[in-house]
């Protein structure tokens, strides 16, 4: 699978998680948002230790359709923030130091 890298983002997603029952959202920084055909992947260098890592909660007895979230990337030029309406299957992996979470953004094949 190829991504392509935005240039503009902030390296910050924001999340509107259902999982927490509508209490809001939350942010958390990651050092980089990679969007690539009908995914995007949230990048975390674990040699950041002062950081707060967050990986999405996935039951896939409680979630068959995939975990709704919200990603948002803010960039100073409201313009060119950027807002990818996912599903999380659970999907992540160990890349040496990067911790990656993977979320679909477009899983049904319809044009978004």
């Amino acid at each position: 699978m190829a991504f392509a890298t935005s240039s503009d983002s902030q390296w910050r997603g924001g999340y509107s998680d259902p999982a927490f029952g509508g209490l809001g959202d939350f942010s958390v920084y990651f050092h980089a948002v990679v969007a690539g055909a009908n995914c995007v992947a949230l990048i975390y260098d674990t040699r950041y230790q002062e950081g707060q890592q967050y990986c999405p909660p996935y039951d896939p007895a409680r979630h068959a359709d995939g975990l709704p979230i919200r990603i948002t990337v803010p960039h100073a030029d409201r313009a060119k923030t950027r807002t990818y309406e996912t599903k999380y299957f659970g999907q992540k992996f160990v890349l040496g130091v990067l911790d990656v979470i993977l979320v679909v953004t477009n899983p049904s094949g319809e044009e978004e």
